[in-house]
Parts: C-alpha cells; sequence; structure tokens
C-alpha cells in the first residue's frame, strides 16, 4: 500500500519531482523559477506548457531531480479539490511504472494552491490510490513482465494537523469506491445475487458497528416480499435480500439507503432489443450503497445507516412472470405488470417499504440504474434526483456540485400519477415512454408510505461508462461519495 511522508523542502537527492500548477497569471513566473531551480530552459517551459486541466509535461533536468514533471489542474474553480484528485489520478494511471519506487510531490514551493494543505494531502492521496491500485480487469492474465507502481509519496510541504486522519480518509474513500467498482465490472457469471451477500457480510465483518442479515430463496417469499420473488423466480440462481445495518451509540439521524441490485438484466419475457451487453452493470444502485455505507462505517460518522439491496436476476424460463400479471408487494399494494422490463422498480419497492416498515428512517434514499429516460434527460454528465423535499435537493445538488458527481432535479408532481393507473391493481409497473423516468419515481414513492424526506436517484447514465482509464465501458463509483458525505452533512 502507499506510504505519504512530508519533508519541507526538495533536496538534490530527490529523484523524480511532480509539481502541480494552476493557471493563472503567476504561472509565467513560476515556471521561471522552476526552471532556475532545475536548471532547464524556461522559455521551452512556457512554450510547451499552459497548465490546462490534466495536461502533463516531463522534462530531464540536471539538478534537484533527475525526472520532472508539470502536472496542468486547470483554472481556479469551485469544486477545485476534486479536479486535483482527477489530475493526479490521471497522472499516476499514465506514468505510475515510470516513476521508481518514490515520487515526490511539490505542494509548497510553486503552486500556491487555493486550498488548504489537509484538502490538498487528500485529493492527491486519494488519487494517487486511484492511480496505480485499482485494476478494472481482475480476471485478465497479468503481463510476465508487469512493472510495479510507486509505493512511496514525499510531500514537499510541512505536515498538516491531523495528516494521518487525511491519509486516511482518502484511503478509506478509495476503499469504498474500489469495492463499488469492482462488483459492477465482475461479469455476471462472477458475480450472482449471492455474491452481494457475501460483499454485505464482508462489510459487515470488517466494519466496526455493522451488522447484516440476510434472505435468500424461498425466505425471500415467506418474509412478503413477493415483487422480488417474481422478478428472481425465473434464475437459477435464488434472491437475495441484504440488510447491511450500521449503528453507532452516539447516532444523531437515521438514513435508509437501498440500492437495485439486478446482477443480470435481459428483459425477462419482453426481452432486451439491444444494450444487453451492459447488464451486468445493473446491479450498480446495489453495489453503491453497500460501498457508501462501508465508507461511513469506517469513518465511523454519528449517523445510524442502513443500506438494503434487494438482488436476483432478470431472465426468461418457464416459470419467468409475464406481461399482464398481477404480483403482490411488501407493501400490500398490488402490481399490474405492463413490461418485465421495468424490473428494477419492482425489487426496489419491496426495499423501500421494507426500510420505512422496519426501521422508520428520517431520511429514505434509493439509488438504481434504473431507465433509459433518465440517460436521454441528461446524457452521461449528470444523474436524475427526484424529491419533493427541497431541503434535500439542495443538499444533495450542491454536494454533487462539489465532488463532481453531478445531480439534477426533476419534477414528482402528482400529474405524472396518473400514467401508472389502471383498472385492474392498484398500480402499473410502466407508464409508457414519455417521462418514463419521472413515471419510474413516481411508482417507488408508492412504496414509501409518502415519506417525508424520500429521494429517488437514477444514475442509469452514471455508474458505468466509458472512461481514460480502461478500453472499455467500466464502473465509475458515482455515488458512494454523494451519499457518505450526504450523511456526514447531517453530523451536527
Amino acid at each position: 500500500m502507499l506510504q505519504f511522508l512530508f519533508t519541507p523542502t526538495l533536496t538534490p537527492t530527490d529523484d523524480v519531482v511532480l509539481i502541480p500548477l494552476v493557471q493563472t497569471e503567476a504561472l509565467a513566473t513560476q515556471l521561471d523559477k522552476i526552471a532556475a531551480d532545475f536548471g532547464v530552459p524556461a522559455e521551452a517551459l512556457k512554450a510547451d506548457f499552459k497548465a490546462d486541466k490534466k495536461e502533463i509535461l516531463v522534462t530531464y533536468t540536471p539538478r534537484l531531480a533527475r525526472k520532472l514533471f508539470l502536472l496542468g489542474l486547470g483554472k481556479v474553480v469551485n469544486n477545485f479539490t476534486e479536479i486535483v484528485a482527477q489530475c493526479v489520478r490521471t497522472w499516476s494511471y499514465k506514468h505510475k511504472t515510470q516513476v521508481g519506487k518514490s515520487i515526490c510531490i511539490d505542494i509548497s514551493i510553486y503552486t500556491q494552491l487555493p486550498t488548504d494543505t489537509s484538502a490538498l494531502v487528500e485529493a492527491i492521496a486519494l488519487g494517487c490510490y486511484w492511480g496505480t491500485h485499482y485494476d478494472v480487469s481482475p480476471l485478465k492474465k497479468p503481463a510476465d513482465d508487469k512493472k510495479s507502481p510507486f509505493q512511496i509519496v514525499q510531500f514537499i510541504a510541512e505536515a498538516p494537523e491531523k495528516s494521518d486522519e487525511t491519509i486516511y480518509r482518502a484511503f478509506t474513500t478509495w476503499q469504498a469506491q474500489a469495492r463499488t467498482m469492482h462488483m459492477i465490472n465482475l461479469p455476471p457469471n462472477h458475480f450472482k445475487p449471492a455474491d452481494f451477500a457475501k460483499e454485505a457480510t464482508e462489510i459487515a465483518q470488517n466494519s466496526p458497528n455493522t451488522t447484516v442479515k440476510i434472505l435468500k430463496g424461498k425466505e425471500v417469499k415467506e418474509a412478503g416480499l413477493e415483487a422480488l420473488w417474481a422478478v428472481g423466480r425465473a434464475s437459477t440462481e435464488e434472491p437475495h435480500f441484504c440488510i447491511v445495518e450500521y449503528k453507532p451509540e452516539n447516532a444523531q439521524k437515521k438514513i435508509a439507503l437501498v440500492g437495485k441490485g439486478i446482477t443480470y438484466d435481459s428483459g425477462g419475457l419482453n426481452i432486451k432489443t439491444q444494450g444487453m451487453l451492459y447488464m451486468k452493470s445493473d446491479m450498480g444502485g446495489g453495489a453503491t450503497v453497500l460501498g457508501a455505507i462501508q465508507l461511513i462505517a469506517q469513518l465511523q460518522l454519528p449517523i445510524h445507516v442502513i443500506a438494503i439491496v434487494p438482488t436476483c436476476e432478470n431472465m426468461i424460463s418457464g416459470n419467468s412472470y409475464k406481461a399482464s400479471d398481477i404480483i403482490q408487494s411488501y407493501a400490500g399494494i398490488s402490481i399490474e405488470v405492463e413490461d418485465t422490463d421495468a424490473e428494477g422498480r419492482l425489487i426496489l419497492a419491496d426495499g423501500l417499504a421494507y426500510a420505512v416498515r422496519n426501521f422508520q428512517p428520517d431520511v429514505l434514499v434509493d439509488v438504481a440504474t434504473l431507465t433509459g429516460a433518465s440517460i436521454v434527460a441528461l446524457g452521461t454528465k449528470a444523474g436524475a434526483m427526484m424529491t419533493k423535499n427541497d431541503e434535500l435537493a439542495q443538499k444533495l445538488y450542491e454536494i454533487g456540485l462539489e465532488i463532481e458527481e453531478k445531480v439534477w432535479r426533476m419534477p414528482l408532481w402528482d400529474e405524472y400519477a396518473e400514467q401508472i393507473k389502471t383498472d385492474l391493481a392498484d398500480i402499473k409497473n410502466y407508464g409508457g415512454p414519455g417521462a418514463g423516468c419521472i413515471t419510474a419515481g413516481k411508482f417507488l414513492e408508492r412504496f414509501t408510505d409518502n415519506h417525508a424526506a424520500f429521494v429517488h436517484l437514477d444514475v442509469a447514465g452514471m455508474v458505468y461508462g466509458d472512461t481514460e482509464f480502461a478500453k472499455n465501458r467500466v464502473a465509475t463509483a458515482f455515488g458512494v461519495r454523494l451519499l457518505a458525505e450526504l450523511a456526514e452533512s447531517f453530523v451536527g
């Protein structure tokens, strides 16, 4: 694992140095000083380096270091520390094996970065962990000549107060995000509903004040989780219902997080005609809430948190649930199945009702890769957020901007409930293509017993997609920090 050290000045024995720089009017002066100190041509630096976001310039030097990296951070923005983490991740991912055993990162002499040292150290540490310690392809045979990434980061700065806590926070954040990404990236033959239960159990065993309860197979049906049972019964893999509870003695508030855990979605009898290749990611909401509760517990926040993951496969067999079936739910609300590919909201309905009835949370949040309609509306720049609680909406919006996990509020007006009314049952599971992500939110709202602090997050375009760190679509860990920082925002 990475080791982080602090020293006030560079020394002539430092082998490789990284200097992050902001795009300001002082840049030219800073580059002149860097050139003088390291013995490199100033005009060449100023001609070749503009400090654009994620820009990297590398040069060999005759003084102070063998190799010098300049890293552009772009212009100063409100979410500056998150930009730092992103830029450092990009640099460390690209150059992790070209450094040797250690790297010196100078954040004191040349940079004059617009944030306190603790926040800066945390952002850089998180970026280093991400760039060097996460493998998107755990099932791929490693290359015989694979080189090791750097292991030591020497900050050129005075150690900030409580620096150990700062590094620990970066480490635990990375661990939680990495667990979430690992679950989502695994193929469906390597990650099944039973594996969700294993992950939930492992989190509980390794986190303070945390317990776990698992229902599986017939226990799901016997518990009254009829909608989950209906969706999962066609598969040879048993449906599971996972409840992880973190309950510290000094808890100030109670939050329930419910995540969709469809480990593979064929569409059921309304079989998908496109996009099935990526349906291993349909459990992204479940992975996100498990990552979030792990982070909250490891940080020992004084918040009572319950993470619930209803999980199954949506498959096809002679035992499949069918379009036009009327099924029951944990809430006692009957549901007409209009589309078997609108299955995520069915299992979430049971998860939400279970959370409300058994835990009476102050705040209720569900996270799901629920609708393609949310991608049509917002693309891959923000998740769709639906709530009638203005305070929660504003809080999540502001947190999302700060950490680059953006959410945008969509209406949850009662008029949209008209689209999911039916003569044959209390509600139907599909309201047509118009306002698809909103009617899905209205469906879920019905199972919350009119909870005053309910938030629905449709993150279909956010938790899995194209990134600079892999050739194919991969998980992004979107939502883990969003939920953890939401919990932390309630700490008085």
